[in-house]
């Protein structure tokens, strides 16, 4: 019970942060295909799920590695570089997209 639990959690961790990564990169393209009034809107929207998506990524990984129920050193120590990814991951694209947002605001 507890393995599936925790592969469901990897899996939404996975999604969010793949998810996170395509709305923060390509952000810019997904709003220009809306029109003119709706550009604005829907760059500030993608950018804002894309940092949610990061944040709660980064807060489920933070959760299962203080949990308990990570007994292995080995998995301890995977958990803890992947979650070292995830933030330094979180920053670049994020910071990437929170610019091309501003530029966009003038």
């Amino acid at each position: 019970m507890v393995q599936i639990k925790m592969k469901s959690y990897f899996l939404i961790v996975f999604l969010c942060m793949l998810t996170a990564i395509f709305l923060g990169v390509y952000a810019q393209s997904i709003a220009s295909i809306f029109t003119d009034d709706w550009y604005m809107v829907m760059l500030t929207a993608t950018t804002i799920i894309s940092i949610i998506l990061f944040a709660i990524a980064i807060i489920m990984q933070f959760m299962i590695l203080i949990s308990e129920k990570v007994k292995s050193r080995l998995s301890s120590i995977i958990l803890t570089t992947s979650l070292l990814m995830t933030v330094i991951i979180s920053l670049y694209i994020s910071w990437w997209s929170f610019f091309i947002l501003a530029m966009s605001w003038g």
